[in-house]
């Protein structure tokens, strides 16, 4: 006997059920319960195919959305940091250490001046897509799937399993669709050019989103390294005295203290560490109190002076959104997919006994 689905679209034979009831082996195959039956497949791999194609589409559509709107957002962004980073450098020598810059020369004034312009501009140049796609084409790791739920993790092994499995059959596969394997381009996430402004793939939502949360990561970074170079200037011309080595000032300044630290001026940072001193007996002896102050530039702070770039960055929030949503369900269809492939592979190599 065989089995259809009751929609004329899924001819699915129910090869375990038209088994000769002769035998005794089969006979508990078809006697297990319900739920250790495979669950029969919900979607054509015609269909699958085709809502694939379509979300693949949508993510290609709002990648070119999300593209413009970082571009306008990172060339503001960099034009408020070289702002933000000359206001940072005049408020630490005017308004906290006027005495000290008034005793340098003048020489030595213009010196540290130009090297704070210097600075600035290599910000703002560094803040752009092409500059952070080369940086995180240097730097990259491997990262792990954002998308998915703990429950989904567990199940990426059977995924990748079935996938195998069923791209060792590409005959079956075009005898039922009508096309080859290398025509659907499924899940693919290779690199389609060489442009490092542009992302890997422009329609694996789940790859765009890693790449721009890459992005974002290093977006972070330049702020941070153009901090430190600004703090440093300030610490050569002898208008800050930071006491901590700088390896111990930098792990400072990256710590969770210096981010939630409340400042009385933007992108300042004025930090007490108590540095302890141990006896012969393991105990502290005494304690000294550090004041560290140096140049922080924070994302909430420069955006926070510029409604341009709180603009874009809600506009930003509410693309990846989208992005992420549209990611959760390519990932499905996907794992659905190779389920498809999987049965219709079973059932090609399965013969009666």
């Amino acid at each position: 006997m065989q089995l259809k689905c009751q929609d004329p679209r899924f001819l699915v034979e129910r090869s375990l059920e038209a088994m000769s009831p002769e035998t005794g082996d089969l006979r508990r195959v078809t006697s297990l319960p319900r739920s250790l039956i495979p669950v029969p497949i919900l979607m054509s791999i015609q269909h699958l195919t085709r809502e694939i194609s379509a979300i693949e589409s949508k993510t290609e559509t709002l990648a070119a959305q999300i593209q413009e709107t970082y571009q306008d957002y990172l060339e503001r962004l960099g034009i408020t940091v070289q702002r933000q980073l000359v206001a940072a450098g005049y408020y630490l020598c005017t308004q906290l250490f006027p005495d000290v810059f008034l005793r340098l020369k003048y020489s030595d004034r213009e010196k540290m001046q130009r090297s704070l312009q210097q600075i600035a501009e290599e910000a703002k140049q560094s803040l752009n897509l092409a500059t952070l796609g080369n940086k995180i084409l240097e730097e990259s790791t491997p990262k792990d799937d954002f998308f998915l739920d703990d429950d989904e993790d567990e199940e990426d092994p059977e995924d990748s399993e079935s996938g195998a499995e069923s791209s060792s059959d590409e005959n079956q596969r075009e005898a039922l669709t009508g096309e080859k394997d290398s025509d659907l381009d499924i899940g693919d996430t290779g690199d389609r050019n060489n442009d490092p402004s542009q992302p890997p793939s422009r329609t694996n939502p789940q790859v765009l989103a890693d790449w721009y949360s890459e992005i974002e990561q290093a977006i972070g970074d330049v702020l941070r390294q153009v901090s430190q170079k600004a703090t440093h200037i300030l610490e050569r011309s002898g208008v800050i005295h930071n006491q901590l080595p700088e390896p111990l000032l930098e792990v400072a300044t990256q710590s969770e203290a210096a981010e939630n630290v409340g400042s009385e001026h933007p992108n300042i940072l004025n930090l007490v560490v108590e540095m302890g001193k141990m006896n012969e007996e393991g105990r502290k002896s005494s304690t000294q109190r550090i004041e560290i102050v140096a140049i922080y530039l924070r994302l909430s702070d420069l955006e926070f002076t510029d409604t341009y770039l709180v603009s874009h960055r809600n506009k930003l929030r509410s693309q990846l959104q989208q992005l992420k949503s549209l990611g959760k369900i390519y990932h499905k269809r996907n794992r659905e997919y190779s389920i498809a492939q999987a049965e219709s592979a079973w059932r090609s190599s399965w013969v009666e006994g």
